[in-house]
Formats: structure tokens, sequence, C-alpha cells
């Protein structure tokens, strides 16, 4: 008697440390397939991805409460709010709809935007070579832990007018964010642990809101709590932890991953390191493919407003859709060779790392930023990265949304 062959499921703990067999195989016989254990449709497609993210109306970013359990309604969640003097987390920035994403939106998009980026640059060179100071005369270092992790952490918290010392408050927020998102893969204690550590990162945050209340300040949280809807009120409270929530995410949970990814992708090509140090202009081409090839946010979610028929499955309303941003990022009707990094690939931005439709990142242009500074800085400061060993097996954190490495410890010579 044949053994039953395994579903094809996300849930793999094979997956999470390579997705993309999986993913070449659903692209090619079911790009848009109902996953059998966490009971998403899984979008694999660059067709089928386009047609979600360009159409809000019938494809919903607000959340079933029940899969992304960040946003609990369960009474026993509520409780733990009430009960610690906490505020439950609601739809701002990523996870809702017009009009009042565009409400949220705008309320951010200044901060993060082009002009305010590139006064950003000088400090995050800054912080990025006394990241580098701190391991240079070091034969070895893991660059996870002191590169990836920490840039991020303190770019986000400067902006918010955080002190550093408050920096495993700002990445353990987002951590369980991200890990709530995959309330599939959580038991209930998990999920009451995520929201307790949300619980304490808020009281942290508040007292800087009052702070901020009486005495404001140029920073971004100063702004929130001091900024207008279009309505003329005030954000809740509520709704300024929700906000930075999302923001944090963005800064603490992606943004290592972007960074650590392409540093994986380095240390494994002798070649390519010397070819970006003679050509420094093919580091920001180099920062699109490693995104496209190792995307941070393997992707997001939408649900189905009515019932609805994509790829030629019929969804039926209420339907969460796993939007597999990795997937598409490699999908060969769209992308040469989708599998190879290209420094000269035509429309190189033309990817799905940063989603698509009205919900593109609204921090796109800082993690670009972070990322290309971070690359240059350890380029022109380090020789001859190198795994160590060379074979190290590069493990990735066990989630749905996002791809981090838990560690990347290389070998280098210091340049001078």
């Amino acid at each position: 008697m044949n053994p039953v062959p395994a579903p094809l499921t996300l849930a793999d703990p094979q997956v999470f440390q390579c997705p993309y067999p999986l993913y070449e195989r659903l692209r090619a016989e079911a790009p848009v397939y109902l996953d059998p254990v966490i009971g998403l449709y899984l979008v694999t497609g660059a067709a089928e991805m386009k047609e979600v993210l360009h159409n809000h109306v019938d494809y919903s970013s607000v959340p079933d409460t029940r899969i992304m359990a960040f946003y609990s309604n369960a009474p026993e969640i509520l409780e733990l709010y009430e009960k610690h003097g906490g505020w439950a987390p609601m739809s701002t920035l990523v996870t809702s709809d017009p009009p009042e994403h565009r409400r949220y939106r705008a309320l951010v998009e200044k901060a993060v935007g082009a002009s305010n980026v590139r006064q950003l640059r000088e400090s995050v060179t800054k912080i990025i070579n006394e990241l580098i100071d701190d391991f240079i005369d070091e034969p070895k270092v893991d660059l996870q832990k002191m590169v990836s992790l920490r840039l991020p952490v303190f770019v986000i918290g400067d902006m918010l007018g955080m002190p550093r010392e408050l920096k495993d408050t700002l990445q353990a927020m987002p951590e369980a964010t991200t890990q709530l998102a995959d309330a599939s893969l959580l038991s209930p204690q998990q999920i009451v642990e995520g929201h307790l550590t949300l619980i304490r990162g808020q009281k942290v945050f508040h007292e800087y809101i009052e702070r901020y209340r009486a005495a404001p300040e140029n920073n971004l949280l100063s702004n929130l709590v001091h900024a207008r809807l279009d309505t003329g009120e005030f954000l809740s409270e509520r709704e300024i932890h929700s906000v930075i929530q999302a923001l944090l995410v963005g800064g603490n949970d992606t943004t290592p991953g972007a960074i650590g990814n392409s540093m994986v992708i380095l240390a494994r090509d002798a070649a390519l390191q010397q070819k970006l140090r003679a050509n420094p202009s093919l580091i920001a081409n180099f920062a699109e493919e490693s995104m496209r090839l190792e995307s941070p946010v393997q992707g997001l979610f939408r649900r189905t407003t009515r019932q609805m028929v994509l790829g030629g499955v019929t969804i039926p309303e209420g339907a969460t859709l796993a939007m597999r941003y990795a997937a598409a990022n490699r999908d060969e009707k769209v992308f040469e060779h989708p599998t190879e990094l290209d420094l000269e690939r035509k429309g190189i931005r033309n990817h799905f790392a940063f989603g698509g439709g009205i919900h593109y990142c609204v921090g796109n242009i800082l993690a670009r930023m972070e990322l290309t500074v971070a690359v240059e800085e350890l380029l022109r400061r380090m020789d001859n990265i190198v795994m160590d060993p060379p074979d190290f097996n590069v493990t990735y954190l066990p989630k749905i949304v996002v791809r981090n490495p838990e560690s990347i410890p290389v070998t280098f010579t210091k340049r001078v």
C-alpha cells in the first residue's frame, strides 16, 4: 500500500527554511491554491498577484482576526488589554481600506518620503560605521546580530525620538507582531504571550507619548501625538500605538531581513563583492535584486469581500489569501532567469518585495536607503567576507510573513 503523500503547505518546517521549491511547483500547477493545513489561499503567480494587489475593493486588507491574531477581538484577549492597561491593536496603515488607509498613511508619508530620507542618509551612514567599529578589529562577526538587527532599530528609534537603550523593547514588539500574524501556527498560550509583549511595549511608549504631548519635539512620535486627522481631531492613543506598531514592523522586522538576506548572498560570492567594490554605483541594483530573490516580506494577506474567481479558482466571500510576494518575484513569466542575480536587469525595481497597489510599502524609500548604505559601508571597510564555516547552513525564523536569517557568522579582513 502506497503511503499518502504529505500535503503541500506553508506550515511545513522545511518550507520555512527554503520555500522556493514549493513556490515553483505551485506557480506551475496551481498559482492559486487552498492550503489544506492552514486554510489560506496561497497566491504565487505574478499575474494573479497584480490582480489582487490592485483591487482593494474586492480584496480587502482588513484581516480576519482569527487568522491575524495581532488584531484578535476574542474576549480573553480584550480582557487582557483591559486588565493590564494596554490598547488593543486596530487596523491603521497596512491592514485598512480607504478612506481610513489614506488618512493614516498621510500621517507618516512625509517622515519617510524622499526628501526626509535624503537628509537621514548621513545619520544612517554614521550609525552603520559605529556598528562596524564595534567588531572591525575582530576576525569574525555575526552580521545578523551586530548589523542587520541593530541598524534598523537605531534608525527607527531615532526617528521616533526613543533612546537607544530601549532597543530590546523596540525589537520585541515587531517580533511579537509578525509572530501573531501566523495565528494558525500558534497555541493559545503563545497568542497570550505575544499580546503581553505588546502591552509591555505600549507602556514604555505611553511615557513618551505623555512627554511629547506636554512638550513637543521634532520627531515622528511627537508629530503623531500632535497630528490632526482630516476631521480636525487628534489621534486617539489607541490609534497612535497601532500606527507605531506598523512602523516598528517595517523598521525592525522586515528591514533586518533585507539586510541579512543581502549579507548571505554577498558572503557566498567573492566575485560579487569585488564587482560591487569596483563599481559602487551597482550597489543600488544589488539591493533591488537581493530583495527580489530573497524577499524579506514573503507575503501579506487579503480577504475577499465577495465571491471571486482568481486564476480559475472560485474563492468564497470572506476567505483569506496569503499573497506570496517571494513566489511572484521568481515568476519566469515576468522575470528572465528568475533565480539568478542580475545587476543589469531591465526594470530592476519592478518587483513585489514592497507589495503593490495602494498599500505599496510606505517606507520603501527608507528601507532601500538603509540597505544600500549598509552594503556600501560594509564593503568599504571589510574584505574577503566569507561564511564561517564556508558551508554554514543559514537557518531562518519559522514565520509565514517574514524571512529573516537567525545567524550570519562570517570571517573577514579589515580594509585599510
